[in-house]
């Protein structure tokens, strides 16, 4: 046996030795704490019950993307609570990315007003509280937009200082899911051809990213005309105390724009520190080969900058699902302020409320992680349109 066996065999020994140890010292501490939960309930004459979550809620909420009602049990609550935070998250992670692409490439803009301007943003909202800047648009947003009587009209979409109205869709469920089978299918055709032949002839390789992005844009336009000319688009109208429509309230918009453009700041600074990381002889030696500026950032400099900016996105996209908890300010439904709020309230079941909320955020930061995981490995073959 040579020396490199001697030493595989012992960082062998040596890595189970540990895993052993860690496993020990994890087994360890859950015993420690589930001891202690049991002693505290114990001492205070309490016992875990989990009976309330089929209890009636005994209350509405106002924006939703799920069916609720007052009829419905503290569960249902729950999963509102949930859709609630995944929505405003969600485009809020959308939104802020776009802000952060757009903010870190002009200040590479040789235009002094364009860079100064983007200077200005990322020192503004990265340096004042989020929570003064959601109160800031809440208020402004109620204070500041028409009344209902003087309801503002852009074409099918009415805005008052109760919100902003969208037309309902009076198509039947069924037509509704027909439309979302045809656009999976075509997300699947696309996938199914990217690599293949049609008729012995090639197909030019393209990214599926992009050509879905266009494709996804232009079906739902096409949906919206054929729905518009179908008269099944329901525009709002305006009644003596409300509007009719599809309602976004105040609180939504509110802790979106909040989460968005405080969540755009961070990630403008982590994708410039990125790019500004890629070798000035990189660009240099792109320009000699006569490319023009864009080839140069999209085939030089972007495939050497998305390793250096992902994992701060990653961090920055956790705090922003998290951060959803400051809707509560605001009154905007999300799981904390509906759960550990209204529903503790009722059934008084502070440590079985608590411990779920803890393993709701957990789960939405471990599937956020898992994704920008997904998009780390992925963005070589993305970037390079491999």
């Amino acid at each position: 046996m040579n020396t490199n066996d001697h030493a595989k065999k012992g960082m062998s020994t040596t890595y189970i030795l540990g895993q052993l140890i860690g496993l020990i010292g994890l087994a360890l501490c859950i015993s420690i704490l589930v001891t202690n939960i049991h002693d505290n309930l114990k001492q205070f004459d309490l016992t875990l019950d989990w009976s309330f979550l089929a209890q009636k809620s005994g209350f509405g909420i106002t924006q939703k993307w799920l069916s609720h009602n007052s009829y419905h049990n503290n569960l249902n609550v729950l999963l509102v609570g949930i859709a609630n935070t995944i929505v405003v998250s969600l485009l809020a992670i959308i939104v802020s990315t776009e802000l952060g692409v757009i903010v870190a490439l002009s200040s590479r803009s040789p235009n002094p007003l364009i860079r100064g301007t983007g200077r200005v943003y990322v020192h503004v909202f990265r340096n004042v509280p989020l929570l003064v800047q959601i109160l800031f648009w809440y208020n402004i947003w109620v204070l500041r937009t028409p009344t209902v009587p003087n309801t503002w009209h852009a074409g099918l979409i009415a805005l008052n200082n109760r919100g902003i109205y969208f037309p309902e869709i009076g198509a039947s469920q069924e037509m509704l899911i027909g439309l979302m089978g045809v656009w999976v299918a075509h997300v699947l055709l696309l996938r199914l051809f990217q690599y293949r032949k049609i008729a012995s002839y090639s197909i030019k390789r393209y990214q599926l990213l992009p050509v879905c992005t266009i494709t996804t844009s232009a079906y739902l336009v096409l949906v919206i005309i054929a729905l518009w000319l179908s008269n099944s688009l329901i525009p709002p109208e305006i009644g003596r105390f409300n509007v009719s429509g599809y309602h976004i309230y105040p609180e939504f918009i509110a802790l979106f724009l909040g989460l968005s453009l405080y969540t755009g700041a961070y990630n403008a600074e982590s994708i410039r520190g990125a790019i500004l990381s890629v070798p000035v002889g990189q660009q240099e030696a792109a320009e000699t080969l006569s490319m023009s500026p864009w080839q140069c950032f999209r085939q030089v400099i972007l495939p050497q900058s998305v390793p250096g900016f992902i994992p701060p996105l990653t961090s920055h996209y956790v705090n922003c699902t998290k951060n959803s908890s400051l809707g509560l300010a605001v009154g905007y439904p999300e799981v904390f302020a509906i759960f550990a709020g209204t529903v503790l309230n009722q059934t008084g079941r502070a440590f079985e409320i608590i411990a779920i909320i803890m393993v709701v955020y957990a789960a939405l930061s471990l599937v956020t992680i898992q994704s920008m995981n997904w998009v780390n490995t992925r963005q070589k073959k993305w970037v390079l349109g491999t």
